[in-house]
């Protein structure tokens, strides 16, 4: 079965088309879609939001990544690292934004080292240079830091 083309972006501009007139040229996106504010604080607001979540998300997948490992399973260990990866590179298209997200998020859970996987993850492959990056990796305990290992896969030959 043929699949559907994806709509050009500049058919959804052109208020001529259908779905134009439904569309805001400001932000392409329905105005149903669009956020009811534009403010700096509510944009700020957002991006804490999702960067939490999708730490939150990481963590997740290093509970799943430490019983892929428990049970030698290398295949879910493979698909574990593709996703771990994929956050990686979403997460570093905006890291400049995302950096003093991630660096609240370790403030507001210092106290729980299970939920430093994921800061310490993005940390490493956003920023890996950076002086907080250092000082959270020394202060993680060992089985994090055996799991980080682990989540990060062997070069290629």
């Amino acid at each position: 079965m043929p699949r559907a083309r994806p709509m050009p972006p500049e058919a959804a501009l052109d208020l001529g088309h259908p779905l134009g007139q439904q569309m805001s040229p400001r932000s392409n996106l329905p105005a149903s879609h669009r956020p009811v504010s534009d403010s700096a604080s509510s944009q700020q607001s957002l991006r804490h939001s999702v960067v939490f979540h999708q730490l939150d998300d990481l963590n997740a997948l290093a509970d799943a990544l430490a019983m892929a490992s428990r049970e030698d399973d290398a295949e879910r260990i493979a698909t574990i690292r593709a996703s771990l990866d994929r956050y990686a590179l979403a997460i570093g298209w905006s890291k400049d934004s995302a950096l003093p997200v991630i660096l609240a998020y370790i403030m507001e859970h210092s106290e729980f080292d299970d939920d430093l996987f994921g800061p310490a993850f993005l940390l490493s492959a956003i920023a890996p240079d950076h002086p907080e990056t250092a000082a959270l990796l020394t202060r993680l305990p060992r089985t994090l830091r055996d799991l980080l290992a682990l989540a990060t896969p062997p070069p290629r030959p």
